[in-house]
């Protein structure tokens, strides 16, 4: 029996890619050993992303569109698609554009073997230079704040098991939703590891991230952090089994 996976798409505002995106995945997972479904999570976009993507659901049977009325924010596109999704092993990756589908089968290996969580980390970073000066500062606050043991606390690539997709809470509205996930995953005693993945240059659209908003982003992360720090060691650890 074929292994049955979820792979969601978080997209705000991107009609130039999204189409592509989605029928080029699709055509990938047809040489792949899985019995696919995609949800793509719509976080109140203004542009004609969501028209695209319901006729996109029309086309294909196991393509899911789930609109938000207002934008969430990335962390909760990613509840979103975590609760809304049926496979045995979810998937989330970014919907820019920037990640491919290819990179699929070592995340299910790794799954397969034992893993609770994975994260992705984009080992050959295609930002623009801005984009990697802030996510080298984030990746040092976290590891300072957190302990984080990971390379990338923004790559856009992330597996969970069912269990852990039907279990998890997501709270902090914030982009870098990886630091929380650890953080669930080491209060319930969830195995997570880290594999590298394939990135590529943004072909359209824009990034949240301009120099003049550092400041604040860095402000916010940093609080972000403490608080997750506050919970990781004052929570208790729940095995999930």
């Amino acid at each position: 029996m074929k292994k049955r996976i979820s792979i969601v798409f978080p997209v705000l505002n991107e009609e130039d890619t999204i189409r592509d995106l989605v029928e080029n995945s699709i055509s990938k997972l047809r040489e792949m050993p899985y019995e696919c479904t995609i949800i793509i999570v719509n976080n109140a976009s203004t542009d004609n992303t969501g028209q695209i993507i319901e006729e996109l659901a029309g086309k294909y049977s196991f393509v899911k569109v789930i609109h938000h009325p207002s934008n969430l924010g990335y962390a909760m596109s990613t509840l979103t698609g975590f609760k809304n999704s049926d496979g045995e092993i979810v998937i989330v990756i970014d919907g820019d554009g920037q990640h491919t589908i290819e990179d699929i089968p070592s995340f299910v290996s790794k799954i397969e073997s034992g893993f609770d969580i994975l994260f992705g980390w984009k080992v050959d970073r295609k930002d623009p230079a801005m984009r990697i000066l802030i996510t080298r500062v984030l990746n040092f606050l976290a590891r300072v704040i957190l302990n984080y043991p990971y390379h990338d606390i923004n790559c856009g690539y992330r597996a969970v098991t069912r269990e852990v997709a039907d279990k998890i809470e997501i709270h902090h509205k914030l982009n870098s939703v990886g630091p929380e996930i650890y953080v669930w995953g080491k209060l319930h005693n969830c195995r997570t590891a880290e594999l590298p993945v394939q990135h590529f240059p943004r072909e359209a659209g824009s990034s949240i991230h301009v120099p003049w908003t550092l400041p604040r982003t860095i402000y916010k992360m940093i609080k972000y952090l403490m608080q997750l720090r506050s919970e990781m060691y004052s929570g208790k650890g729940r095995g999930m089994k």
